[in-house]
């Protein structure tokens, strides 16, 4: 047997072992067992049901616009650049210090009120009064919480702001011309929302066939399926599930170095020389999607990369 076949086969076995160990069921400490339900109280009557559902509207009405007040606010503060008036050496020192929020948190907020402000400039370019406030309301009277534009209904829409702006547009010219009436806040509402949601189903749709030549011959989901350990605990970002995976196969490159120095071998060695190599070839497969995800767009190949099984030959 070659160094290289029986160094796959060793990967594989403990591959195979770590899967079986973390299917075997875990009973919780007797002090994280989860305690008993309490009692229910008796359900509301009518009356107070609807005090109580218009006193959540009102609430809920609040905190979005609260949400976007202060999201224009932080991108005033950037913009404006803060931090260096106040003695900070960067935005996230001052963020971190000040506003107890992380980067990823600011820079979020940064995108939520750029795409607000695209929206409502494209809907003022029309002529169309935009239907969204960006303050708190002055009182708690319970308004429609459609009429603010939610943070998470916009998440990842930065990239696809010009795609948004000129679908919003084309829908509201088109209105317009069968003679709707814009003057309603909800029909402005409705452009808007079914606007996102014709770009967002445009972005999900499968990308053209690779040219012949342009295709690699060993596939992303085949490599990884090789270094990566069975259903990883990945972070829910996309761009930090690239990054995790690229850091599997640095540690596997280091591995099989300290494996080689460990037995002996002649790292200029054939056999360890046609491994390496495939190892940078795995990391050539991985490293092609940063770019893409980077910009915010979905790298395919990568997308089935939690469900991959190592299967032991």
């Amino acid at each position: 047997m070659s160094f290289t076949e029986g160094y796959w086969k060793n990967v594989r076995k403990r591959q195979t072992l770590t899967m079986e160990i973390e299917q075997v069921p875990k009973c919780p400490a007797p002090h994280t067992q989860v305690p008993a339900v309490p009692p229910q109280p008796a359900d509301l009557d009518e009356p107070a049901a609807q005090k109580l559902h218009m006193q959540l509207r009102a609430a809920a009405t609040h905190i979005e616009r609260s949400v976007e007040a202060f999201a224009q606010m932080v991108a005033a503060a950037h913009q404006g650049r803060i931090w260096l008036a106040l003695g900070y050496s960067s935005w996230r020192e001052y963020t971190e210090a000040e506003l107890n929020l992380s980067g990823r948190h600011t820079y979020r907020l940064l995108e939520y009120a750029e795409v607000c402000t695209g929206i409502r400039e494209t809907l003022t370019e029309l002529g169309v009064p935009a239907p969204f406030e960006c303050s708190p309301p002055e009182s708690n009277e319970a308004r429609p919480v459609g009429h603010t534009l939610p943070e998470r209904a916009l998440r990842g829409l930065k990239p696809q702001l010009p795609e948004v702006r000129a679908e919003l547009a084309e829908r509201v010219t088109a209105a317009e011309a069968a003679g709707e009436d814009l003057s309603n806040p909800q029909a402005v509402i409705t452009h808007v929302t079914d606007s996102i949601a014709a770009v967002r189903e445009a972005q999900e749709q499968p990308e053209p066939e690779e040219l012949a030549g342009d295709k690699p011959d060993v596939s992303a989901e085949e490599t990884a399926a090789v270094v990566l350990p069975s259903e990883p605990r990945y972070p829910r970002n996309e761009n930090a599930k690239l990054l995790y995976s690229l850091s599997k196969i640095r540690d596997h490159l280091y591995g099989t170095v300290e494996r080689a120095k460990k037995g002996g071998f002649d790292l200029k060695e054939p056999t360890f020389l046609t491994t390496v190599a495939s190892d940078v070839e795995l990391i050539a497969q991985f490293a092609a999607g940063v770019p893409r995800a980077l910009r915010g767009e979905q790298v395919d190949q990568l997308a089935s990369v939690r469900q991959l099984k190592v299967v032991a030959s």
